[in-house]
């Protein structure tokens, strides 16, 4: 994680904390898909309780994934490419993460340059995830309004 004016824009983690709030199904490293198989709705393939392991070879579910930019996901590459291109939060982007949530939980921050940048960089994300519902529901009334015939 940079400064602010670094030249850093502070991607991972706001991609990483952009993915696990708005699609939290896939908050999980990749390796824990290159391990196991998982379901369509983001849940692990059980087999008697016990997690089933990915075969050797089996495409992983990066097609689907969210931690893969949508334009790479719509050219149709391979899944090995796809992985590739996945921004998986780093485990420092992750305590980053952690500890906003810890800071604003018991709303006090230290005073420090670093901290304030990753506060506001993930407070832009929180806020885009609070309006997404309120604009989906707009979305289908206006929809659903639209359908409607006009009374004229």
């Amino acid at each position: 994680m940079g400064r602010a004016g670094a030249g850093e824009s502070g991607g991972k983690l706001l991609s990483g904390v952009r993915v696990a709030l708005l699609h939290p199904e896939w908050d999980r490293p990749c390796g824990v898909c290159e391990t196991y198989l998982f379901r369509d709705d983001g849940a692990v393939t059980r087999r008697a309780g016990l997690p089933v392991l990915r075969p050797a070879g089996t495409p992983t579910p990066c097609g689907k994934c969210a931690k893969v930019p949508a334009a790479a996901r719509q050219q149709g590459l391979p899944w090995q490419d796809l992985r590739k291109l996945a921004e998986d939060l780093t485990p420092q982007n992750r305590a980053a993460w952690q500890f906003y949530r810890e800071c604003r939980a018991v709303g006090s921050f230290p005073d420090d340059p670093l901290v304030r940048w990753a506060a506001v960089l993930i407070r832009d994300v929180e806020a885009v995830a609070e309006r997404q519902p309120l604009e989906r529901l707009t979305a289908a009334v206006a929809g659903l309004v639209a359908s409607f015939p006009s009374r004229r």
